[in-house]
């Protein structure tokens, strides 16, 4: 009679299937505790485990952004950003006004988590050229 078989070690941090195709998925707990999928499969247990060792490590050091947080409308995103700042009335009447004449047109109903610096970075230099530099701060 040989050995039992030992039970592998329940993961301390997401967890990996097996599809029916042969590769692995990795999920992982996103913040609210909620398991999210990676976003691709991988072809070994190994690179599942690596991954999900990658979150791991970026939950550790705090650099770690839910995908899905910048699922919302910039606009939306910057009222609630300025409504949490606590600034004085004047200034949140410049924030609110600089957002609806030049941001909001601009970026105001595209999502967050598409908003790249690339496209900032154009979006900055095409008002530098209609407004001159004394309209546009870095």
């Amino acid at each position: 009679m040989g050995r039992p078989r030992q039970k592998a070690p329940r993961r301390s941090f997401g967890a990996i299937h097996k599809l029916p195709s042969g590769r692995y998925q990795a999920r992982y707990p996103g913040t609210d505790g909620i398991l999210r999928p990676a976003p691709e499969t991988v072809e070994t247990k190994k690179d599942a485990e690596f991954f999900l060792a990658q979150i791991q490590a970026g939950w550790s050091r705090g650099d770690w952004l839910d995908p899905s947080a910048g699922e919302m409308p910039f606009a939306d995103y910057a009222n609630r950003w300025i409504d949490e700042r606590g600034v004085v009335p004047t200034t949140d009447e410049l924030y609110r006004s600089l957002l609806r004449l030049h941001l909001a047109p601009a970026f105001g109903q595209q999502y967050v988590n598409v908003t790249s610096p690339a496209k900032v970075r154009t979006w900055r230099a095409k008002r530098l050229r209609a407004t001159g530099k004394t309209q546009v701060t870095p």
